[in-house]
């Protein structure tokens, strides 16, 4: 048979988990929880821009350094056809000038859209820096409402937790075990009384009677629920 100890401990546990729900419901607890999804959003949206900046800011500076090799070529190569008679000769180094003033054109056009898209990373930036300060600040102001709910609420809390320090001590160490393995993945109550002689107690399903009797009668007037893992337990 379960202790009675062990129901009065699970009582308590849950009158504190309802209290931490009901704190978690709380308007406050939500906007809290809003503004900070919003301030960390912001952030590493900021990161995310810091980053692409950079890169660009990479990119400017190598296309920068090709449109000065590039000019050279061509300045190389104008002089030099001011020297040429040969026609063939001419026509060649006419054809590479060609070459080179069409990479050029295309380095341009690569340094306009870089200069662009900085222009874009900077309206986002201003845009996300004249919104965060008034995040941050409503997320620090209903941070401090929280707590001072929160701070409510401590005393009914701490005697909680003192009641079940105290029931701790008499509680049957297996049966504690298994009570914290199974509310660490089951909503409380873990333990439920059988009920109508073949049913949970907690999600109200039907197991075979043959079954729960050789259950019950094999680990001392309890088991475990086969539908929803609680245990259930034999009324006296």
């Amino acid at each position: 048979m379960i202790q009675q100890a062990m129901l009065d401990y699970q009582q308590i546990d849950g009158e504190l988990a309802r209290i931490e729900r009901e704190l978690k419901k709380s308007e406050v607890y939500q906007k809290r929880k809003q503004y900070k999804a919003l301030r960390q959003e912001y952030e590493e949206k900021l990161i995310k821009l810091d980053a692409k900046a950079s890169e660009l800011k990479t990119q400017l500076a190598q296309a920068k350094s090709q449109i000065t090799k590039i000019n050279s070529v061509i300045d190389e190569y104008t002089n030099a056809m001011k020297e040429v008679q040969d026609a063939d000769e001419l026509n060649y180094l006419s054809k590479k000038l060609d070459d080179q003033l069409k990479l050029l054109s295309t380095v341009e056009k690569d340094v306009r859209a870089i200069l662009q898209s900085g222009e874009e990373i900077s309206k986002l930036f201003d845009e996300i820096n004249s919104k965060l300060p008034a995040i941050v600040k409503a997320y620090a102001s209903t941070t401090e409402e929280f707590n001072a709910l929160t701070e409510e609420k401590k005393p009914q809390v701490l005697k909680l937790k003192k009641q079940l320090a105290e029931l701790e001590k008499s509680l049957d160490p297996k049966l504690f075990d298994l009570y914290k393995r199974v509310a660490a993945t089951q909503k409380l109550p873990v333990f439920v009384p059988l009920q109508d002689g073949n049913r949970c107690g907690g999600c109200r399903m039907d197991m075979p009677t043959a079954v729960v009797e050789a259950e019950m009668q094999k680990h001392g007037g309890t088991m475990r629920c086969e539908h929803c893992g609680r245990i259930i337990y034999l009324v006296d």
